[in-house]
């Protein structure tokens, strides 16, 4: 982190710039553990007395486990421009500006992720027992402007913060595993690669994902603004109390 700040009697202001990686942190990855249940039948009898015995046959059951890896990559790289006034006496108000760029990187360095297939599915005989996908990848940056007034009311001991944030961008892409399979694991728990000119047929429909938030990217395109108002009361100057509305006028993006 690298930092420049400047003071003089009218104001002050500031200049950040930060990176930061963590590699080899904690993730959890999924191991595929399927289960064979034996099958039972039943009989009541007269006195309405249920008896269970063995069928002979077995269900399998996909069942997933997952493990601690280390394994994730995470990145966050910033920037933040600070500039304030001092309070101007005639109207007992202080202004700032504050704008916070922010990059971040997720990034899941595990080879592959196991995901199981839909249970309806495999009873029905389907050859897959988990797909296989690519591992998860996210990418976001946003720029935030927050805009702030503070008044202070001497005779009532009062301080009143008015403050808007400006949501300048924001963007956000996911590449969750990916919505096409690399490949599935049969029921013998053998890898099956899938070529890529193969992967759109019909017969690997059940093994592609969702697109919703599998492999979407999301964005605002267009500038919104969120209203705080802060009130402080001071007792005595040994108490103080605080009310704080956080987006007063309720204005959410659509």
């Amino acid at each position: 982190e690298l930092g420049l700040t400047f003071n003089n009697k009218w104001s002050n202001g500031s200049l950040y710039i930060y990176a930061k990686r963590n590699t080899n942190g904690f993730n959890s990855n999924s191991t595929p553990t399927p289960v064979y249940v034996p099958d039972y039948n039943y009989t009541i009898d007269a006195d309405h007395k249920i008896s269970y015995y063995p069928a002979g046959t077995q269900t399998l059951y996909v069942n997933t486990r997952y493990t601690i890896t280390n394994g994730l990559y995470t990145a966050d790289y910033g920037a933040e421009l600070m500039y304030a006034t001092k309070e101007l006496p005639a109207i007992a108000t202080g202004f700032s500006v504050r704008s916070a760029f922010t990059y971040s990187i997720y990034d899941d360095r595990a080879d592959t992720n196991f995901l199981p297939v839909n249970q309806d599915l495999v009873n029905q005989g389907k050859p897959a027992l988990y797909g296989v996908y690519r591992p998860e990848k996210n990418r976001s940056y946003s720029l935030i402007t927050t805009v702030s007034t503070i008044t202070h009311i001497p005779r009532l001991g009062f301080t009143v913060t008015i403050s808007t944030d400006l949501t300048m961008l924001k963007h956000t892409q996911y590449n969750a595993r990916g919505t096409d399979p690399l490949g599935y694991l049969n029921r013998s728990l053998q890898y099956v690669p899938i070529d890529g000119g193969k992967v759109s047929n019909t017969e690997y429909d059940y093994l592609r994902r969702a697109t919703d938030k599998e492999s979407a990217v999301t964005a605002t395109h267009f500038i919104y603004p969120s209203i705080n108002v802060t009130i402080a009361k001071e007792i005595r100057k040994k108490i103080r109390l605080m009310f704080t509305g956080y987006n007063i006028f309720n204005i959410l993006p659509e």
